[in-house]
């Protein structure tokens, strides 16, 4: 039977092994009950909004919940959004006999591999078959996404043409998967990898 009151960090946790870092909230399917848990610290410091590459640091969810760090798939307010960034780089290491110690040639910086988690929720309490098409539209669309957030747009920002249109910020999505989550009908766990995309202008001299 599956439970009709659930818990979004709690099912966080279960299908990722950490909490969900936002505001803690539970949804009754009886009554619709929304309500918040938390704290709140009286300050007179004035929060930024916006990052200096222009990305605004908070949104608002379907349940009217401010959230921190917002993910923009193109167009695609991405729900419940835990993102990372892994950054490597392609290094040619030399010995160098008798003296210890290697000589070390940057060779370039990789693609850069980028996850999110998050939960797709229908919030009339039934199973969220759009928002799962919706993401399974993003993996399956044989072109590269915009990706738009003030961790990613620190490393993804590219160059822009005459008209101002930006080529950055590219991103293929290698895989999506959703874990399994026994006994919740209403909410589907999600995992996406990307991978960067760097577009690069040819000039025919």
């Amino acid at each position: 039977m599956a439970v009709t009151e659930y818990n979004i960090s709690n099912l966080f946790s279960r299908s990722f092994g950490y909490e969900y870092p936002g505001e803690d909230f539970k949804i009754n399917k009886e009554n619709l009950d929304k309500y918040v848990e938390g704290f709140k610290i009286d300050t007179s410091y004035t929060r930024p909004v916006f990052s200096k590459k222009g990305q605004p640091f908070y949104a608002t969810d379907d349940f009217g919940v401010e959230f921190f760090l917002p993910v923009w798939l193109d167009d695609y307010l991405v729900p419940f959004a835990v993102i990372s960034i892994n950054c490597k780089k392609t290094i040619i290491t030399t010995p160098l006999p008798e003296r210890g110690g290697s000589v070390k040639e940057l060779i370039s910086i990789d693609d850069y591999v980028i996850n999110i988690k998050g939960m797709a929720v229908n919030y009339g309490l039934d199973y969220p078959e759009d928002q799962i098409q919706t993401l399974f539209n993003k993996f399956k669309i044989n072109k590269t996404l915009k990706l738009r957030s003030a961790l990613t747009d620190i490393f993804l920002e590219g160059m822009q043409d005459d008209a101002g249109n930006d080529y950055g910020h590219r991103v293929a999505v290698k895989s999506l998967n959703f874990p399994a989550n026994p006994g919740v009908e209403h909410v589907k766990p999600f995992e996406l990898d990307l991978e960067s995309d760097t577009v690069f202008e040819l000039i025919l001299q």
